[in-house]
């Protein structure tokens, strides 16, 4: 774009230089000097319309695909599935065997502790995160803990247990989480964190606090009143709108500059009509 509008701007500066040439010229030919001065320019005009135009009709097609841009943001948001049917997508992942084995799991852990809530396989949803149970997510306390190699899984995340110390590592893009069971202190790339809530272990599983997972990070979690826990990128829901915003501004500077630019072109072309008519004359 930047070389299309240097060549614009020489092509102006050309046919300026060859129409002043064209009338201060003093010769004994000067009608023919004048005449060949004015083609040349009006060429050179020629050829920066077309560049105009080249450049317009490129602007016309950005600014369709911005159009675009927004509609098929539109389509996805229209096209989403329903909590409903995410949860049946979810349960369909499952044999029934699977599902069998998760409820007897569920069993155990709340006849050792009543005060545990068990949640469904399908209760936590995403549409960029898929999680999948072996043992289930429970709400101990108001808070909710899910298994550690779940939450690994699904986030594409490394876990490493030390049974000396009882501590869970868990590390992914440069973020590194220490958690140790019963310890409601947790350390994040070397800094301490108090949790409202530890690790422990259930069922022969480890459970960690799901929403300080989450968003260390960098995922939003919200929690519906039918008990539904929504999992989504912090990040994916304010970045596209501002990218197309950009987008948008960038053409629109671009085809002012080509308005501004086909203007001068029309002036300097009404300018060599004037002197090729009172060379004819």
């Amino acid at each position: 774009m930047k070389k299309l509008c240097f060549v614009m701007i020489f092509a102006l500066v050309l046919s300026s230089s060859a129409f002043a040439f064209a009338a201060t010229a003093k010769t004994d030919n000067g009608k023919t000097t004048q005449k060949e001065s004015t083609q040349t320019t009006q060429s050179a005009i020629q050829t920066t319309s077309g560049a105009v135009k080249t450049t317009s009709s490129a602007v016309d097609t950005t600014s369709s695909a911005v159009k675009a841009t927004p509609s098929a943001v539109d389509t996805k948001e229209k096209t989403k599935l329903t909590v409903a049917e995410k949860k049946e997508l979810i349960l369909k992942k499952y044999t029934a065997d699977e599902l069998s084995s998760v409820k007897s799991a569920g069993d155990a852990i709340k006849k050792a502790d009543s005060t545990v809530k068990v949640l469904d396989v399908n209760s936590i949803v995403s549409d960029t995160k898929e999680f999948k149970f072996d043992t289930p997510p429970v709400i101990k306390g108001s808070r909710t803990l899910i298994p550690v190699r779940a939450i690994t899984e699904g986030l594409g995340a490394k876990v490493a247990y030390d049974q000396a110390t009882k501590k869970v590592t868990i590390t992914k893009d440069g973020t590194t989480i220490e958690l140790t069971l019963g310890s409601n202190v947790a350390v994040v790339n070397g800094k301490q964190v108090t949790l409202d809530t530890s690790a422990n272990t259930m069922n022969n599983r480890t459970y960690v606090p799901m929403r300080f997972i989450m968003e260390t990070f960098n995922l939003k979690v919200s929690y519906e009143n039918d008990g539904t826990i929504q999992v989504e990128d912090a990040a994916a829901t304010t970045t596209t709108v501002p990218a197309i915003q950009t987008t948008t501004s960038a053409v629109q500077t671009t085809s002012a500059a080509v308005k501004t630019t086909s203007s001068a072109v029309e002036t300097t072309s009404g300018a060599v009509k004037t002197t090729s008519s009172a060379i004819q004359k």
